[in-house]
């Protein structure tokens, strides 16, 4: 166990759990930093924003005799002007703040917004991400920022190393416009011509964009050929990684990619978009296959290459499994214990 006595922590941000969520990194976060010893609080669990962030001042005043160090999940869009104000009260309420970049699109935002960002960067006695697109990105514009990768239980994510379904795809993302699932569905359309047997699952909660995807099927004419699943337990998620042939990522943005890391713990070999953290954290053609994104063509061409070459598939699948066990809460807890001592 870390010596932690003195160390008690609030983790403010989006930790939500409910049937569209399992608590994102924040929860597992919590979770851990609490098995681990920590003094550890986490604000909050409403999906509405208002009330999210009425939620958490109400927490970072009465409650503020009960924390000393601040952890902040900083997203990008709405989510960060949210993070500015409880920056502003953390700062008046003399506490220490580390920022933990994760939105995939805050270096677009930046862009916008330069001051606003540069003032809460300012506020932070230490900044980290477990995006490495992110990290270079800031850190070329000045701001130190510290690698720290997200993880996985991979006592729960294992490879099961069975001979699989030749022509079933795998989809495990939201449903919402960044994660372009339509690209997904499109895919299956154009394998099928050549490939009735194709299937794709589709497991994810609805972020404005299921219905479109079912109609976008439907006009098609691959209704049959794909399941749509909807919110799955991050508990129960291992069994489809361990009944699928190949899975398949879409995403616009990427500043980690939890689940890709959890379909590589599990052995299931990858093709994805090649955007954001992607590129630098897998080896492509050894890790996984990648394909420029929007580039509908290229992406259905990796993927019917992986579906037909088994020793291609076992290749992808091993290395990758062994790249996910570097992912762990035990190779990341020293890191945070650092962190959370920094004066």
């Amino acid at each position: 166990m870390i010596n932690n006595q003195q160390s008690r922590v609030a983790i403010i941000g989006p930790i939500i759990i409910d049937g569209k969520s399992s608590g994102g990194e924040g929860e597992k976060l919590y979770q851990m930093l609490k098995e681990s010893g920590y003094t550890v609080y986490k604000r909050s669990g409403y999906r509405n924003k208002l009330l999210r962030l009425l939620d958490t001042i109400y927490f970072l005043i009465f409650y503020r005799n009960k924390y000393d160090v601040v952890v902040s999940l900083i997203f990008s869009g709405r989510a960060f002007f949210l993070e500015y104000l409880i920056f502003f009260i953390s700062k008046i309420l003399n506490k220490k703040i580390i920022g933990v970049l994760h939105g995939g699109a805050l270096n677009e935002f930046y862009k916008k917004y330069p001051n606003m960002v540069e003032k809460l960067y300012n506020q932070c006695i230490e900044i980290c991400t477990p995006s490495k697109f992110l990290q270079h990105y800031f850190t070329a514009r000045g701001w130190p920022i510290l690698y720290t990768p997200n993880f996985i239980d991979n006592n729960k994510f294992q490879p099961k190393w069975l001979n699989k379904p030749e022509q079933k795809l795998l989809w495990v993302r939201a449903f919402h416009d960044i994660y372009n699932p339509e690209m997904a569905i499109r895919c299956v359309a154009n394998l099928k011509k050549t490939n009735k047997a194709i299937s794709l699952t589709m497991v994810g909660p609805d972020l404005g964009k299921l219905n479109d995807c079912i109609e976008l099927a439907e006009q098609l004419g691959v209704t049959n050929n794909i399941h749509f699943v909807g919110f799955v337990p991050n508990a129960e998620i291992e069994k489809y990684y361990n009944s699928h042939t190949v899975y398949i990522t879409t995403t616009r943005y990427e500043s980690f990619g939890v689940a890709i890391v959890e379909a590589a713990s599990c052995g299931i070999p990858m093709v994805s978009t090649r955007v954001g953290e992607i590129p630098l954290m897998w080896a492509e053609d050894e890790e996984m296959l990648m394909a420029e994104l929007e580039n509908q063509k290229e992406f259905d061409l990796k993927v019917s290459r992986l579906l037909s070459d088994s020793s291609l598939r076992d290749k992808l699948s091993k290395n990758a499994h062994r790249k996910a066990e570097t992912f762990t809460w035990g190779r990341v807890k020293l890191t945070w214990a650092q962190l959370l001592t920094k004066n």
